[in-house]
């Protein structure tokens, strides 16, 4: 083969090369913006390497950081609902429902029935039980993290145990809530990439209070589809 033919083939070669560094502003393997957990990693071939690598377990730290600050906003939510509910029935039980019943004994039959329901909504919708579940999950996730160390030097071989690592915690997930979890993305993105910030606050901008109150409660697929777009 003469240099030309060699040129040429190195040129080739060259050009069927994927762009590694994707559109300006965004790694590959980045979690996508309005995508929800236990959606895998991207998996390439064993001969992957180098930047490559480095840009896959950029985007697995992104989403296990995400995963946190998920799972810790459902547990602080259930955990604030169990709380609520114990002092609704410790201040209704207590000598404050007496006084209140001896100055209005009509108010006796609903004093009972508030601290009942309370004490039931606790039981019924076990809110002591799903905050150590996101607990528990949030914890996993983290020593995930601290095992991701220097991710822009990692070999494959370890990517490729980390990502199993995730997605056995992941199946583990109780129902995603979907807006909930393109909130934590959001955040999670603004916090680490400096030129997202705008794309992240445009995006945030869209979401109502009353759409963030209801993001624990309701998934709210149809509008995170419909409205929302990745801040890549």
């Amino acid at each position: 083969m003469n240099e030309q033919e060699q040129e040429a083939c190195v040129g080739t070669k060259e050009e069927a090369r994927p762009d590694s560094e994707g559109p300006p502003g965004q790694r590959r393997g980045d979690t996508a913006i309005g995508s929800v957990p236990g959606e895998g990693p991207e998996v390439v071939s064993e001969t992957a390497e180098g930047e490559e690598v480095a840009d896959l377990a950029y985007g697995l730290l992104v989403g296990v950081r995400m995963s946190v600050r998920y799972h810790e906003r459902r547990r602080a939510w259930f955990e604030g609902w169990h709380n609520l509910t114990l002092v609704i029935a410790l201040i209704f039980v207590g000598g404050v429902s007496l006084r209140i019943a001896e100055r209005y004994p009509e108010a006796e039959w609903w004093l009972s029935l508030i601290v009942a329901l309370a004490l039931a909504a606790n039981v019924i919708l076990q809110f002591a039980q799903r905050a150590a579940v996101h607990r528990g999950l949030a914890v996993r996730f983290i020593r995930l993290e601290k095992r991701i160390g220097d991710w822009d030097s990692m070999p494959y071989p370890t990517y490729r145990d980390l990502v199993a690592q995730r997605l056995d915690i992941e199946s583990e997930e109780p129902t995603t809530k979907v807006l909930l979890s393109t909130l934590c993305q959001y955040e999670t993105i603004g916090a680490m990439r400096d030129d997202r910030a705008e794309s992240v606050s445009r995006e945030m901008a869209k979401i109502r209070w009353y759409r963030r109150a209801l993001a624990p409660v309701f998934s709210q697929v149809g509008f995170v589809t419909r409205e929302l777009r990745s801040a890549a």
